[in-house]
């Protein structure tokens, strides 16, 4: 290594070795012997003249041997070294330093943490099904919205149909200290939920979230599917005394009615194919929307329809949003409605998609067509965002909203 706290000018070809707060110390690969080195470092009384050699497959190794004889100095340059290499990851750098970290005196262990979590980037990502992989115009919007705002955060992807793996990465990323927190996409919302030390607002009742952050060394829950939408239809809506038909009953769909009643709506019809979901759904809600209801004299406020009954409703509707995975790309279903029940949507009825891949589907498709007012689901995917970004990040601006949005479109055209 070469140390002293004073060697701002030793960098690799982008600047990254000497941040602040890591002393100043780095691995200096040099394939010549010591004339190379010379060369490089004779002159500048500031450098000692200790260089440390260790290949990268050994560095397991000499870290387990050398113990808690690294120097907090020996820590930092081996951790330049590994950071420069994008071998990033926290848990693997504790796990190459072994026993210098794991098994060290408290202040020396507090120490040597502290110099990696500054040296190795944030994490943020999601985690869903396999289909989020070709789908999701989540991780562009991210990062497009990381580069805006200069963040130093590092976006992944955990992407899996199988219940135990997804499980087990949840368990590592809540474990790891690079990792700030993570979306949660379905089929996973309600096993993240189970992973959570605490669950905030009205995500507990329905026991799904689709945000999780770290804070104060507990694993928190939020859901912001429900206000990323009702916020991004009150921007063109007026929800006070609407009536609104809620198009499928599942993960997306589970804080919708909590935070429609609460931004006013008078009346809600659920429709699912499969009726005791939407059942489901609709008890769950009754005792809060019987709260917001008080003195508006209003009962059966929440109602599940049937086929034969939605047709009916749909002409009532001031709002209609579609929560179902239906005109998704790559779904098999195009339409959540029949053609007979697309004629019987109110024409001054507000058509609103979950669904943002492409940002078009065919219900909106036939809303435009006949004069109803739109709005597609990259609207409500970045007010959801927005929601979880403010959460664990800080607060955002229309300027921001409109970045991500747009990069979503790019992403879906």
């Amino acid at each position: 290594r070469v140390g002293q706290p004073y060697s701002p000018q030793i960098r690799d070809t982008e600047g990254r070795l000497n941040n602040h707060g890591f002393n100043n110390d780095c691995v200096v690969d040099l394939i010549g012997g010591s004339d190379e080195r010379d060369a490089r470092f004779t002159g500048n009384d500031q450098f000692t003249s200790k260089l440390l050699f260790v290949a990268d497959n050994d560095l397991v190794k000499f870290c387990s041997e050398m113990g808690d004889n690294m120097s907090i100095h020996c820590v930092g340059a081996i951790a330049n070294h590994l950071a420069v290499t994008k071998s990033t990851d926290y848990d693997e750098l504790k796990t190459a330093f072994g026993e210098s970290i794991c098994h060290s005196p408290k202040g020396k262990q507090n120490n040597v943490c502290s110099l990696l979590r500054r040296i190795i980037p944030n994490r943020w990502g999601l985690v869903g099904n396999t289909q989020i992989a070709d789908t999701s115009g989540a991780p562009p919007m991210w990062k497009t919205l990381f580069a805006a705002k200069d963040q130093s955060v590092t976006y992944f992807v955990a992407a899996s149909d199988d219940k135990e793996w997804i499980e087990n990465t949840l368990l590592s990323l809540n474990r790891s200290t690079a990792c700030i927190g993570y979306n949660v996409a379905r089929p996973w919302k309600k096993l993240a939920f189970q992973l959570c030390d605490r669950v905030n607002g009205p995500a507990a009742t329905m026991k799904t979230v689709n945000t999780v952050i770290k804070k104060d060394s507990k694993i928190h829950g939020y859901n912001t599917d429900g206000i990323g939408l009702i916020t991004a239809i009150s921007k063109v809506r007026d929800l006070q005394g609407t009536t609104v038909v809620l198009l499928g009953a599942g993960g997306g769909a589970q804080t919708v009615p909590y935070y429609l009643f609460k931004a006013g709506t008078r009346r809600m019809f659920i429709y699912d194919v499969i009726q005791e979901r939407a059942q489901a759904l609709c008890n769950d809600w009754t005792c809060t929307v019987e709260t917001f209801n008080s003195g508006r004299g209003d009962f059966n406020a929440l109602v599940v329809v049937n086929k034969d009954t939605l047709l009916d409703v749909l002409g009532e509707a001031d709002v209609l949003i579609n929560a179902t995975p239906c005109g998704m790309r790559g779904y098999s279903v195009l339409n959540p409605l029949g053609l007979d029940e697309q004629n019987a949507i109110n024409p001054s009825c507000l058509i609103a998609e979950m669904v943002y891949n492409p940002e078009i589907t065919p219900l909106l498709a036939f809303g435009k067509e006949r004069g109803n007012l739109i709005l597609p689901g990259v609207f409500m995917l970045a007010e959801q965002a927005a929601r979880s970004f403010e959460l664990a990040f800080g607060t955002l601006n229309e300027d921001d909203l409109v970045v991500m949005r747009e990069s979503v479109q790019r992403y879906v055209l």
